[in-house]
């Protein structure tokens, strides 16, 4: 995830905006610093400076694809989950219980 964050810090030019991205679906991110079920404040994490820990640009707090509907953003880094894989093709499964 370091090495994800660093690569967007310099990619970015001027007032370009980034940020993570999560699947909904991405339950068990929590160990890479990625909490889907801590929710964001779309106003701050959309417009706020990068000196505000709620900014996209401080890279603490994650948006998933519903926070982010109809916005858009220079840079992401995007997340997800078992819930995304690639198996020769891209496949998608639900999340559900506890395995």
């Amino acid at each position: 995830m370091k090495q994800a964050k660093q690569w967007l810090k310099t990619r970015a030019k001027g007032s370009e905006r980034y940020g993570i991205v999560a699947s909904s679906g991405a339950k068990r991110l929590r160990a890479d610093g990625i909490d889907i079920k801590s929710k964001i404040t779309p106003e701050h994490w959309f417009l706020n400076l990068d000196t505000d820990v709620r900014s996209s640009y401080y890279l603490e707090e994650v948006a998933t694809e519903f926070d982010i509907q109809g916005l858009e953003i220079d840079y992401t880094c995007v997340a997800w989950d078992i819930n995304f894989y690639f198996d020769q093709e891209w496949k998608y499964q639900a999340f559900k219980g506890n395995t």
